[in-house]
């Protein structure tokens, strides 16, 4: 309303001009840069238009002042001379514009579109009430296709209150502490551990129970020999391992030491095969260079090693 208002009031102060003077100063400054076209008259109205682009590349537009019209096609469209044209226009002396503009652009038509008044209207609560006979109500939607939504989605412009899908307004409730903002399996948790403290304990107790078992079910395992009898331990008064040659001398007895070659014997295993017959003597003295000590010096290590009393290993825990 307030649009056509001002433009009628726009037309009536046009007295004197034919077209619209804001079209024809438009058309005035386009006419300055026109350096960039050359025309050459092939007639009084009609002229050849080279055009050179900014990639050197030229085209050339047939412009005919009579018909209006040129081969660009802008002016039949626009209703206003181009480029092309305006080059050609301006080769005359003191050329008129308005001669060359159609008659869309005329204050008669601007005047007649804006002829017009719209009505100024009141306020909705003091308009008549008609009664029309029925009920405008929406149109029936149709019911789309897949599982139905239980909830809507909520704009991102609504109040953030109570609603419990409104995002940012609730939280994770743990089952261990009842606490929000976590869950059971998170370090957050005052009544969980970290995942390394678990894995640590986990392979603790694996240890120990291992240890338990290794304590209560499993024995060493005695040694045994060639003929299947087990070598006498550490408390029958051996001071050490046996190989299987010494082991096989002693258990001869009255063999000569000359049929096997069992190498050296250390002082306690040769004063135990001396104590087991005539027989390990003669073999004992087969060896070379094999110290020999007074026999009262084997006894009392005997005798010692038979006093002293070991006691079992405890199992571990």
């Amino acid at each position: 309303m307030e649009l056509y208002a001002k433009r009628s009031w726009i037309g009536e102060k046009l007295d004197g001009h034919i077209m619209l003077p804001i079209v024809v100063i438009q058309l005035h400054v386009l006419s300055r840069q026109l350096g960039h076209l050359k025309v050459k008259e092939g007639g009084r109205e009609e002229a050849e238009v080279t055009e050179i682009t900014q990639s050197q590349k030229i085209i050339r537009h047939v412009v005919n002042l009579k018909n209006h019209t040129c081969t660009c096609r802008e002016w039949q469209v626009s209703g206003k001379p181009c480029q092309h044209a305006l080059a050609l226009i301006i080769t005359y002396r003191n050329p008129k514009m308005e001669d060359y503009l159609d008659s869309y652009y005329s204050v008669y038509h601007f005047r007649l579109a804006y002829s017009g008044v719209i009505r100024p209207l009141t306020d909705k609560s003091q308009w008549a009430k008609v009664d029309i006979g029925f009920k405008l109500r929406p149109p029936l939607a149709k019911r789309p296709v897949g599982r139905q939504r239980k909830n809507r989605i909520p704009s991102c412009l609504e109040s953030k209150g109570s609603k419990p899908w409104t995002k940012g307004m609730w939280l994770v409730q743990c089952q261990r502490c009842l606490g929000r903002g976590h869950r059971m399996t998170s370090p957050k948790c005052s009544l969980n551990g970290t995942k390394k403290e678990e894995e640590s304990c986990q392979c603790r107790k694996a240890i120990r129970f291992k240890k338990n078992e290794v304590g209560t079910s499993t024995h060493k395992r005695q040694k045994v020999g060639t003929s299947g009898s087990p070598i006498p331990s550490a408390t029958s008064g051996s001071p050490g391992p046996v190989t299987r040659s010494q082991l096989a001398l002693s258990m001869e007895g009255g063999g000569s030491g000359t049929s096997c070659s069992p190498g050296l014997v250390t002082r306690s295993q040769l004063a135990l095969s001396m104590e087991g017959g005539g027989g390990a003597l003669e073999g004992a003295s087969t060896f070379p260079t094999t110290p020999t000590r007074p026999t009262k010096l084997l006894v009392k290590r005997k005798k010692a090693a038979v006093k002293k009393k070991l006691t079992p290993r405890r199992p571990t825990k």
